[in-house]
């Protein structure tokens, strides 16, 4: 009984005690130390093939002379960056240090120095990573800087000139083919009439008659006229009498074409009209 009374006395005393509070052990971080080698003046982005300049910064050895490389790509490619010298280009990771300029530290172990670098046409674009590198020239003593990130974007393609040739109009007026052709009736030719050369008549020669006295009387023709005379009256009455055919012919010819020429005038003065 005297137990259900003392109990929670006990109880309260058990939890009233104070335990021992253990206190962590505080963890050392240590302060970083700084690359010796960095790079700054770094843009941000690149064109392929066009030239840009950074800045190597190097804290090391006082008074010493070093090399340097920068090399880095795309997808872990080292091999796409060339550091120019002079007017060489020089590949950032296989080119031989003895062709890439010395340069030296102060007496603190400073030194800084330009590069003009640019990134290769035959390799891909996109985000690539770069590293600088430095080499004691008398000694295999190297110091290496962190990676450093940049885009790479391809070369805008060159605008072509358009080509936009002015092409002549291929509908060309077709010449006629309607060539005209002469009448095919020929006229029918209009009969001429020839005139037929008359026979040139020579004139013979009358002699003069002689005078004969007035009581003298004449038996005949030829007794007034003379012998010459007579002969004479009877050549040209011969003549005439062949002379009659003929001149008949040449009225009959010149009736016969009489219509013929009338028809003539008239059609050419209806043409005239």
């Amino acid at each position: 009984m005297i137990w259900q009374y003392l109990l929670p006395f006990i109880i309260f005393a058990q939890t009233a005690t104070p335990s021992a509070t253990s206190i962590p052990t505080p963890s050392f971080i240590p302060t970083p130390t700084p690359f010796p080698l960095t790079i700054s003046n770094l843009p941000s982005q690149v064109t392929s093939g066009q030239q840009f300049n950074l800045t190597l910064n190097l804290h090391a050895k006082v008074n010493l002379s070093y090399q340097f490389k920068v090399y880095g790509g795309v997808n872990g490619d080292n091999y796409s960056y060339e550091i120019q010298n002079g007017g060489t280009w020089i590949n950032g990771y296989n080119g031989a240090w003895d062709s890439l300029p010395q340069f030296s530290t102060d007496t603190s172990g400073n030194s800084t120095l330009g590069l003009t670098v640019r990134f290769r046409t035959d390799k891909s674009s996109g985000t690539s990573q770069l590293v600088a590198k430095v080499k004691e020239t008398a000694s295999n003593v190297y110091i290496t800087s962190g990676n450093y990130s940049l885009d790479v974007i391809d070369p805008s393609p060159t605008p072509i000139p358009p080509t936009n040739t002015p092409v002549p109009p291929t509908n060309t007026s077709t010449p006629p083919t309607n060539t005209p052709y002469p009448p095919t009736s020929t006229p029918t030719p209009t009969p001429v009439a020839t005139e037929t050369p008359l026979p040139t008549i020579t004139p013979t020669l009358v002699n003069t008659p002689t005078e004969l006295p007035v009581n003298q009387t004449f038996s005949s023709i030829t007794d007034v006229l003379g012998t010459s005379t007579s002969a004479a009256v009877s050549t040209a009455s011969s003549s005439l009498s062949n002379l009659l055919p003929l001149i008949f012919i040449v009225a009959g010819g010149i009736l016969l074409a009489t219509p013929l020429i009338v028809s003539q005038i008239k059609t050419k003065w209806s043409q005239r009209k």
